[in-house]
Order: C-alpha cells, then structure tokens, then sequence
C-alpha cells in the first residue's frame, strides 16, 4: 500500500512540473530577450554619446563629417544582439552637435505575444554643445599678458 502511493505522488509531480513549465519557459525566455534589447538599447545610447563627445572635441578640424561616420560606424558594427536596420543621423550646428541612432529589435513568435509586437524599436539619441577652446585660450592668455605688464 505504501508504494502504490509513492507512485501516485510521483506521477503528480511530474505532472505539476510539466504544467508549470509551459508558463516558466515563455517568462524566462521573454526575460532574456528583454535583457538582449536593453544591452542594445544601452549600446546605442552609449554610441550617440561617444560621437557627440567626438565631434565636439574635433569641432576645428576640417574634414569631421567623415571622421565621425566612420566612428559611428565602427561602434555598433557586430555589437548589437538582435537589433536590425540601424539608421544613423549626425547633425553638425555651429554651437552643438546631435547623434541618433534607430533600429528595430526583432523578437520570435511566442514571444511577439508577451510583448505584443513582433520587433520594438529602439531610437536614441544625444545633443551635446561644441566647445571651441582658441578663444577661451586667448582671452587667458590675454589677462595674463595684462597682469603682467600691470605688474611691472
């Protein structure tokens, strides 16, 4: 008598362990591409970040528009998990420079349904001001040369 019950509560858990299975597989994979879309997510910002810092410190060269597309470039390609299409914009003003990037980020077909969608798209973007440091360089210089010669 005894082992026929043992049987049953085995036969149960396995069971249990298969219906909450078809609940725990979806979650989780759900969270593992959630985590792939905010590592590109994070990966882009970080990109459109990097440029602008890069342009506002190339601010007095020349030929900066190439320079800066070859590093946009260089910083996403083979870096990103899942995200396609990435377009990139790069717009130089006189006093700041903005960044963006935008891709989709594709998810498979069980998943498309936790998040309602079957891609989600990423767009991020950073706007930093141009510094140009000859004139700041040269009013210092300026005040020193005018302290000094006050100073005998």
């Amino acid at each position: 008598m005894f082992e026929s019950k043992r049987r049953t509560l085995q036969g149960s858990f396995t069971v249990e362990a298969a219906l909450l299975m078809t609940i725990l597989l979806p979650v989780m994979v759900a969270l593992i591409y959630a985590s792939f879309f905010l590592h590109d997510r994070t990966l882009l910002q970080g990109a459109a970040c990097e440029v602008a810092a890069m342009g506002s410190n190339l601010a007095e060269e020349k030929d900066i528009e190439s320079r800066l597309n070859e590093i946009r470039k260089q910083l996403v390609s083979a870096r990103l998990l899942g995200t396609e299409n990435v377009h990139s914009t790069i717009a130089l003003g006189e006093d700041n420079i903005e960044v963006s990037y935008q891709g989709k980020f594709s998810l498979p077909g069980l998943i498309e349904n936790l998040f309602g969608s079957d891609s989600l798209n990423i767009s991020r973007s950073w706007k930093r001001k141009q510094y140009h440091p000859a004139d700041t360089i040269r009013k210092i210089r300026g005040l020193e040369y005018m302290a000094d010669t006050i100073k005998g």
